[in-house]
């Protein structure tokens, strides 16, 4: 009796019935004018040169259930490695997608949220406070900049403003916060995009913030918002010297420190006070659902 050899499972192939499945099912919901399928095909390709630690294929060495999850995550949130909206790390067995700034500012326009990210250099008129003719939130008055205080050896803080999508918030960071921030990942702000892009990771930092807190706030079960603040976790992972054409791209995108003036009532105008938070406690979501045999 002849043995019948069973043809082992295409991975790429199942993940996209697999997704295909759960859009036919409304379990997930795909973003307008975004192909999942050729997102898939480039996060393949990336998968495909991506190596561990070790220098190891992270498509042989990761879990399969790890794979999937992070594949699923970039479909939810509407990503494209191909347009270094995002990347993949590989942390012991486990496979995490990492979302870039480029990635951020892509969701916060799907979400219809306009925002609005700038840094604070030394010599900059910044001036800041309580709106306590409204909500008492902070808002920020008044910040003047030259193009002489624009050196990155200079940056004392940032700040994001995000405006729309049900949220209108100011989040606020100084320098001794943000490098507290970084400190919390596995690279400890010592890679090559840290130092050599040091304002485009201070902003990637407070935006990042900003839209966590949006995310966290929100009363909406939304596995969008999960995907998000799992993505957003993920950087504590990471320990890989970024790409330089990732961050090459992040400062197309939002490259320029502007003024910004939001006339108040009454102010009550503060100086940024450098101070180390007090650390964020992160929380790990993974799907345990089984996966082929491949």
């Amino acid at each position: 009796m002849a043995e019948i050899v069973q043809k082992p499972v295409d991975m790429q192939e199942w993940v996209f019935q697999k997704i295909e499945g759960m859009q036919k099912d409304k379990q997930v919901e795909i973003p307008q004018n975004y192909s999942y399928a050729n997102a898939l095909k480039s996060a393949f390709l990336k998968l495909a040169e991506t190596e561990t630690k070790d220098h190891k294929p992270v498509l042989t060495e990761c879990s399969k259930v790890s794979i999937y999850n992070a594949l699923l995550d970039m479909v939810i949130q509407g990503l494209n490695p191909a347009k270094t909206q995002c990347y993949f790390i590989a942390y012991g067995k486990q496979l995490k997608l990492v979302r870039s700034y480029f990635g951020t500012l892509a969701i916060a326009k799907r979400l219809g949220i306009e925002a609005n990210v700038n840094l604070i250099y030394e010599g900059d008129v910044f001036e800041y406070g309580y709106d306590l003719e409204s909500n008492g939130k902070i808002k920020v008055f008044k910040h003047e900049t030259n193009l002489k205080n624009m050196d990155n050896s200079k940056i004392i803080g940032a700040y994001a403003i995000l405006r729309g999508g049900n949220t209108d918030c100011v989040e606020i960071m100084n320098i001794s916060q943000i490098k507290a921030s970084w400190n919390m990942g596995a690279a400890r702000g010592s890679s090559e995009a840290h130092k050599t892009f040091t304002d485009q990771m201070v902003k990637k930092t407070v935006f990042n913030r900003a839209l966590k807190y949006y995310v966290n706030s929100s009363s909406d079960e939304n596995i969008v918002f999960d995907a998000m603040a799992r993505t957003t976790d993920n950087e504590q992972f990471s320990t890989i010297e970024e790409n330089y054409s990732e961050v090459s791209g992040e400062i197309e995108a939002n490259g320029s420190t502007q003024e910004v003036i939001v006339n108040l009532g009454e102010k009550n105008v503060q100086k940024a006070e450098s101070k180390t938070p007090e650390p964020e406690q992160k929380k790990s979501v993974e799907s345990t659902e089984p996966m082929p045999g491949f």
